[in-house]
């Protein structure tokens, strides 16, 4: 299945409107059965269905519990990786419509995933990194999208330790967070990001001798 197609558009030129051929995201609408029972159904980009499904289920209402330290990463480096992630992103050039995620492990972009719902963006990276034997615990999760509070419990349902997003989290993420000993950072572009948790597992920084 194709993730975008052409439609014939008018488009505004000055005082006037001219036709033109214009690229636009795919969506589809993926039915995930549990049992024979219909489970979910997800209004997402038709591709990495499998993955979508496996990162989708994974981080499902399980009990939540505290996430363990043990990862370090390195604050240039993750400045760089999140403000170069989005040029893998062919599809968000052509149609501005899609959400971008991918996980880091130790320095090393992995399972690079877009999608028109920054949750599905999220579950299909999941997915692909624990149908490929990827460690979660080791890497970490960077995303174009907000982060609400649905988001911060599937990465801590993942066992994910860090989460740096270009955009900006919400007071609950950020309480969750907190509670369950997640970094979580926003803003990250360029020479510039927030920590709103976590701080002891990013290496780097003016407050360090």
């Amino acid at each position: 299945m194709e993730i975008t197609g052409k439609v014939d558009i008018l488009k505004m030129a000055g005082a006037d409107f001219i036709e033109v051929e214009d690229t636009v995201a795919c969506e589809y609408t993926h039915l995930i059965y549990v049992g024979g029972k219909l489970h979910a159904e997800l209004i997402c980009s038709p591709s990495h269905l499998k993955d979508l499904e496996a990162g989708y289920l994974y981080t499902l209402g399980r009990e939540l519990a505290p996430v363990p330290d043990g990862l370090v990463f390195s604050l240039e480096d993750i400045l760089s990786q999140a403000d170069n992630f989005l040029s893998e992103s062919k599809v968000f050039f052509e149609t501005g419509a899609v959400h971008s995620c991918a996980l880091v492990v130790d320095g090393q972009m992995m399972h690079f995933m877009e999608d028109i719902g920054r949750h599905n963006a999220m579950d299909k990276t999941i997915g692909a990194a624990l149908i490929a034997g990827t460690p979660l615990e080791k890497g970490v999760i960077l995303t174009s999208g907000r982060v609400p509070s649905d988001v911060m419990k599937k990465i801590i349902r993942a066992g994910i330790q860090a989460i740096v997003s270009r955009s900006a989290p919400m007071d609950a993420a950020i309480r969750l967070a907190k509670e369950y000993n997640v970094t979580l950072c926003g803003f990250a572009r360029k020479s510039r990001m927030n920590v709103y948790a976590g701080r002891q597992r990013i290496i780097g920084g003016l407050d360090e001798s």
